[in-house]
């Protein structure tokens, strides 16, 4: 049905969706609804229908899609250890971290502090790996802006690794609320954009509330 619906153009005057591809979609019919259901971790339990999101999506003005494991099949959207061979380092901190007691932020920016990653390295390895689109979502994204609705990337990844995605799509860089790796202008590590939406727990969260 991604191709197929809509036989008319409706739109709600306060109202948006936060879809999820892998096969759990929650329509958010005012943005106070939105504030309280929107990623896979707050969903409720029953899996919305497909009549159910068809509406949702028609009564949209705006859809922001998760990325990771939901607009794209890769599980993380992160800069690869591996590449800048801090794998071990980064793996022992992230176990630290999964332990808690580390805030989401501080424990990103320590785990790019170790990998310290160039802006070339960070090309090299998508024009190695790129990430890959979940079936479907290109054309609904598509028949999204046909309609005059306008989409929405919001992850807490990295900016940096989505903006390729968001060119094929069509979806402007403005409208990808992630996190930003800094970089100087010889394209060496320079920090984390600390000031972003999703670089905090729970940020997904304030940048809906900020749309």
């Amino acid at each position: 049905w991604l191709t197929q619906f809509w036989s008319t153009r409706r739109r709600a005057t306060e109202s948006a969706l936060m879809l999820h591809t892998g096969g759990y979609a929650e329509p958010c019919l005012s943005v106070p609804d939105a504030m309280k259901a929107f990623f896979p971790s707050m969903f409720r339990s029953r899996p919305t229908s497909a009549e159910e999101a068809k509406k949702a999506l028609q009564n949209a003005d705006a859809v922001c899609f998760d990325v990771d494991s939901a607009a794209i099949v890769q599980r993380d959207i992160d800069v690869p250890a591996s590449c800048f061979g801090k794998y071990d380092e980064v793996a022992a901190l992230t176990k630290i971290a999964m332990k808690g007691g580390v805030e989401f932020r501080d424990a990103m920016a320590q785990r790019l502090e170790l990998v310290r990653p160039t802006a070339e390295g960070v090309r090299a390895f998508l024009e190695r790996d790129a990430l890959t689109l979940s079936p479907g979502v290109a054309q609904l994204v598509a028949r999204l802006q046909e309609l005059g609705k306008d989409v929405y990337l919001i992850s807490g990844g990295f900016t940096n690794m989505i903006e390729p995605l968001a060119e094929a799509l069509h979806i402007p860089k403005g409208n990808i609320y992630a996190n930003t790796i800094l970089f100087d202008e010889c394209g060496q590590y320079k920090g984390l954009d600390r000031l972003a939406y999703t670089s905090k727990s729970g940020g997904e969260a304030d940048a809906v509330r900020h749309l």
